[in-house]
């Protein structure tokens, strides 16, 4: 499941990664990406979901396994990118 640029947009983001865990297959993989505006900060809103921190804490919360966190930078343009799985039967 791809999550870009949307996160900061999930009115509740338990719930919603509850669903993502509720429909994704044993050892399916979840992939969260935004922008990083500012250096530390996950996309353009802001609360809680702009702390990366944050994000990998709810997405483990919500039982996803194997978490990472990475940053990827072209020229002036970087973006976070978290991974995670639904843990295998």
């Amino acid at each position: 499941m791809l999550a870009i640029k949307s996160l900061h947009h999930w009115q509740d983001a338990k719930a919603g990664l509850a669903e993502v865990m509720r429909v994704l297959k044993p050892g399916g993989r979840l992939f969260v990406s935004d922008e990083e505006p500012v250096a530390g900060r996950f996309g353009h809103g802001g609360g809680q979901l702009a702390d990366p921190a944050f994000v990998v804490r709810t997405i483990k919360e919500a039982g996803f396994v194997d978490a990472t966190l990475s940053q990827h930078s072209e020229g002036e343009v970087s973006m976070l990118v978290l991974a995670a799985r639904k843990q295998a039967v």
